[in-house]
């Protein structure tokens, strides 16, 4: 087993911190990613596989 170290900037989660309640504002300065996430997720299913299988889409949408 090897050993992981820590590899975080304190200050750039702190920043990311900061934005956090204006991300799920659907109003707010992210505007644009919540009303680019429903095409985006329509364009995503009709790439999905066959019933049956499940498809996850994994991304942080801020970048």
């Amino acid at each position: 087993m090897t050993e992981s170290t820590l590899n975080l900037d304190p200050r750039e989660a702190e920043a990311f911190n900061r934005l956090a309640s204006r991300w799920w504002d659907p109003q707010g300065d992210f505007r644009p990613l919540h009303d680019l996430n429903g095409p985006r997720v329509d364009w995503i299913s009709g790439l999905a596989p066959p019933d049956g299988c499940t498809l996850l889409d994994i991304g942080c949408g801020g970048g």
